[in-house]
């Protein structure tokens, strides 16, 4: 009789202990974000899982608020506890208070420090660790995709989403740099920079139409690097977006003259710049989040007045260049600085690729007739036969004439064996003249 009370007893004790973890499982699940106003998620809390330090963990919680975490590589103890309905979160003796909500009051909040320039290029992994609460079915893939200033494709990263909606994202950044992430139906900018190790909770639904979420504040949490300045940018980036003006900016590239297009982008940079200023005295901004608004908007208006080029006269698949003045060039140039921070942007390498390579029509005429000049000398101080310096005469006087060229010479009929002759000597004739005609526009 007293063994059976003893095991009733152990029972009990059993399940009193698992019922009390249960409670303190409870209390403590959902989101956690730091109450210093910067809005950073610090530690997440759900049924299977647990997201921090930028990582998932397996987990086990005690009636007493131990959480005990564990994964592939590492195991970590915090101490939680519950006070006034906030959390106390103790690591390594050291205690933060979190909230179980962002803080709506954005005008008090801490602002981050980070120095961009220093080791700016420094190629390295980004480790992206996320979980997005679908709207209905899961989604199958998450990606991160940005534009690399040293290669001419837009870059793409993948990773498969689980069942619980976690995903893991590797991908590698030359410099800090914005980029966009589409799971789903969500899909916005963020930033990074290379080594970076990042986490995000995305909440599907908070993305509406395409035309509506980029001037609305998304449902994203961020966690570890950057997470200050992203959070800043999430609430910062749709109040930009209401003063844009993409549509109009576009439509008026087909319509406006030249130097009348430069006047109309030139001007909506200004109120660009105007609303900035404003919004930076409203709300406490950090300065590196100043330093890339205002470094964005600059480049942004450099690379509508070069797509201006090619786009003015774009229909029907076709791009048919066009001329635009010296002024309009100058102008471009004054907007595209020698600072390395510019890289930020990550449209700028498709921009300074674009103001070195030739476009206009008038570059290419220019260039042809640079091409026509140093073949023709160089081709008549080789030892040709009499009748292939006549060919190389009758073809100079031809490919004078020859329109639609695109800057580079022709070699057919009776001209074509010569080329082929020299043809490795003529492949670096025009490479130093491209790069020549490179250097002379980025001077």
């Amino acid at each position: 009789m007293r063994f059976s009370i003893f095991i009733f007893s152990l029972l009990i004790i059993s399940i009193s202990q698992e019922v009390s973890a249960q409670q303190a499982d409870s209390n403590f699940k959902g989101d956690w974000y730091t109450s210093d106003g910067s809005n950073v998620l610090v530690l997440s809390l759900q049924n299977d899982y647990v997201l921090y330090d930028s990582e998932f963990w397996d987990y086990e919680i005690s009636s007493e608020g131990s959480l005990q975490l564990k994964n592939q590589s590492r195991a970590k103890v915090l101490a939680l506890s519950l006070v006034d309905g906030a959390m106390l979160l103790t690591v390594d003796d050291k205690t933060e208070r979190l909230r179980p909500e962002r803080n709506p009051d954005i005008s008090k909040r801490k602002l981050t420090n980070v120095n961009l320039k220093k080791n700016f290029f420094n190629r390295d992994q980004v480790v992206l660790h996320g979980v997005v609460n679908p709207i209905d079915t899961m989604p199958l893939m998450a990606s991160v995709i940005y534009n690399d200033a040293f290669q001419e494709e837009q870059q793409k990263y993948s990773g498969e989403v689980d069942t619980e909606g976690r995903f893991k994202i590797i991908f590698p950044l030359n410099n800090a740099q914005d980029l966009y992430f589409r799971v789903g139906e969500a899909f916005f900018s963020f930033y990074a920079r290379p080594g970076g190790r990042m986490a995000m909770k995305i909440e599907e639904s908070s993305f509406g139409e395409v035309s509506d979420h980029w001037v609305e504040v998304d449902e994203i949490s961020f966690m570890g690097d950057f997470a200050e300045l992203n959070e800043e940018f999430r609430v910062l980036h749709p109040e930009y977006m209401k003063i844009r003006k993409y549509e109009e900016s576009d439509s008026l590239q087909k319509t406006l003259a030249p130097i009348n297009f430069m006047a109309y982008r030139l001007n909506l940079r200004e109120e660009q710049r105007i609303f900035y200023n404003s919004y930076f005295k409203k709300y406490p901004t950090s300065k590196v989040m100043q330093d890339l608004s205002m470094r964005k908007i600059r480049v942004k208006a450099a690379e509508d007045l070069m797509r201006y080029i090619w786009l003015h006269n774009y229909g029907s698949g076709r791009i048919v260049p066009v001329d635009v003045p010296d002024e309009y060039l100058r102008q471009v140039v004054v907007l595209m600085s020698n600072d390395v921070r510019d890289f930020t942007v990550g449209n700028y390498g498709s921009l300074a690729r674009e103001f070195i390579m030739t476009m206009m029509p008038r570059e290419e005429d220019v260039l042809h007739e640079k091409r026509l000049a140093v073949t023709y000398d160089f081709l008549s101080n080789t030892s040709l036969s009499e009748k292939s310096k006549r060919v190389l005469s009758n073809w100079k006087e031809e490919e004078a004439k020859r329109e639609k060229h695109f800057s580079y010479l022709s070699f057919k009929g009776d001209m074509k064996p010569i080329s082929d002759q020299f043809k490795e000597e003529l492949k670096d004739l025009n490479n130093k003249i491209n790069w020549d005609h490179m250097m002379s526009k980025a001077k």
